[in-house]
């Protein structure tokens, strides 16, 4: 089976980390697929090339700059029988190219319920819905917005994100002495992209305010994004903060960490998430799209509602002080991770829907 792959870029973002895990694993399948990023690249284009995936990064300036798809050697001379779109640019682009290559057209969406869309791109969505093969979501809660845009039930596809299972974790103590962190200290560490849903600035407000009554804990924030000036002024002069930005040695953060922090008012199932609890951490977050159902509260970890900075610092507070608390919860969310949200069925769900996409014939008119 021959599967094209369309992404917005290859930035830093949970969907991103999660197409870096998926390709390679289809092709150890048996798929020969490849990717075509249509805004631009980042991070992720050189781990694709290094796991032997082909990858064409193209610079369309917005949704009508067609003239670098024309010219792309990938769209021009590639025969997929699957076409996996992700994002509005994507989506128009597979339709079109699922016309011209009769293939199957399969969106995949990462996108969390409960972000304002534009009208054009809703429409968009709307317009195109039905026609696809199959829609792949990651939550249960993106499935009935699929549903109201005319997608039949046997349409959308549930397929949960996972992620590799370390078989033991780096050494932390040799980036903590990097960073300058105490041993004794207790590391909070978040790692997003710094847009406005995900909070990073009041996730400092939050450990400055933790710290007066767990002066042991520290910072540490991994990510770039538009935020990102506000986290640097608010962080400025505070030892007890570390903005990183982009990093990819995010398993070596992991593993010098003693709790993972997310703050997000909306999330689809977080790659952050998963990684942080198949590194054996406790994970203190929102509950916003399918997080409900992987963080278990009070068991690998606290749950707070979107927008509860108290409720935040209050966590922050009791894992900071509470070192059994922990190592237990980290111990739960290892084991949860590892029956439920492993890459390697992660990758077989996604083989199995494109099959089953492919087998179904001609693309929708």
């Amino acid at each position: 089976m021959r599967a094209l792959f369309l992404t917005p870029s290859l930035r830093a973002g949970g969907a991103e980390r999660q197409t870096s895990i998926l390709l390679p694993g289809l092709r150890r399948r048996g798929v020969d697929a490849r990717i075509i990023a249509l805004d631009g690249g980042g991070p992720f284009v050189a781990p694709l090339r290094a796991a032997g995936v082909p990858v064409e990064v193209l610079d369309m300036r917005h949704q009508l700059d067609l003239f670098p798809l024309a010219r792309s050697p990938l769209a021009r001379t590639f025969r997929p029988d699957v076409i996996v779109s992700r994002g509005v640019s994507g989506l128009y682009v597979g339709h079109a190219l699922s016309r011209w290559r009769h293939a199957a057209h399969v969106y995949n969406d990462h996108r969390p319920v409960g972000v304002e869309v534009s009208h054009r791109r809703r429409l968009m969505t709307r317009m195109l819905a039905r026609r696809l093969r199959a829609v792949i979501v990651v939550s249960e809660d993106q499935r009935d917005e699929w549903f109201e845009m005319g997608c039949r039930p046997e349409q959308v596809v549930l397929i949960a994100n996972g992620v590799p299972i370390p078989p033991a974790p780096p050494a932390g103590a040799g980036i903590r002495e990097e960073l300058g962190i105490p041993p004794e200290a207790v590391v909070a560490l978040l790692v997003a992209r710094m847009r406005p849903v995900k909070r990073v600035p009041d996730f400092v407000r939050v450990v400055r305010s933790a710290r007066e009554e767990r002066p042991e804990l520290v910072a540490v924030i991994a990510g770039d994004g538009d935020d990102r000036a506000l986290v640097d002024r608010l962080a400025e002069g505070d030892p007890a903060i570390r903005v990183l930005g982009h990093r990819d040695d995010v398993p070596r953060l992991l593993s010098a960490a003693d709790v993972f922090v997310l703050a997000s008012d909306f999330e689809a199932l977080p790659m952050a998430i998963l990684e942080a609890m198949a590194a054996g951490l406790p994970v203190l977050t929102t509950r916003s799209g399918a997080i409900p159902t992987v963080v278990s509260d009070g068991e690998s970890g606290l749950l707070v509602e979107p927008g509860d900075m108290r409720g935040l610092r209050e966590g922050l507070v009791r894992l900071a002080g509470d070192p059994e608390l922990r190592r237990a919860m980290g111990t739960a969310g290892q084991r949860r991770c590892r029956e439920s949200w492993d890459a390697e069925t992660m990758i077989d769900s996604y083989l199995g829907a494109l099959q089953d996409a492919v087998a179904c014939g001609r693309p929708l008119r």
